[in-house]
């Protein structure tokens, strides 16, 4: 029968230690490999955050190009002009237009408030686009007139709120 021999003491200790370096090693490629994956994945969340900002920025354009086409297609240019010319606008009154389009666009101004609360579209977007029209739009003594007659006949304060608080958003920057 074979003795087995007794490992050595020193190769004991010097087993030991190697572990202990191994097993720090281990913590540090680990502590590495974690910190690279974390940079990774901030770089991947900021390339995310600036694709979605893109395409908001593009949808809020595309949001700006339907309400131009709407104020600005032939039966609302007109409006818009005869508004910031002083003339009629509503037939009663010998102007061009029925109570039923100036409704239609003065409900565009309501939604416009509705995308505008909602932070579909910027301030500037707005400012810049249709300021001078609401601010035209809400002087006009016959559109003040038209919405107090719908007001009262509706018996509800509250239409055309949208309209008025895009004119005190609005106006007060000029």
């Amino acid at each position: 029968m074979r003795r087995r021999a007794k490992p050595n003491r020193t190769y004991l200790r010097h087993l030991a230690a190697w572990s202990q370096i191994g097993g720090g090693l281990a913590t540090v490629i680990l502590m590495v490999a974690t910190l690279l994956l974390v940079l990774f994945a901030d770089r991947q969340i900021k390339q995310i955050r600036d694709q979605l900002n893109d395409q908001r920025q593009f949808e809020s354009a595309n949001l700006m190009l339907s309400f131009n086409q709407h104020f600005r297609n032939e039966k609302n240019s007109k409006m818009v002009d005869a508004i910031a010319s002083g003339r009629p606008l509503l037939k009663k009154n010998k102007g061009p237009f029925t109570e039923a389009d100036l409704d239609d666009y003065l409900v565009m101004f309501e939604l416009l408030d509705t995308v505008y609360d909602n932070h579909l579209i910027t301030r500037e977007m707005v400012d810049d686009a249709f300021s001078f029209d609401i601010e035209k739009a809400y002087q006009n003594k016959e559109i003040q007139s038209f919405i107090a007659q719908v007001r009262s006949q509706e018996n509800d304060n509250a239409l055309y709120g949208g309209f008025e608080k895009l004119n005190r958003e609005f106006s007060r920057h000029r």
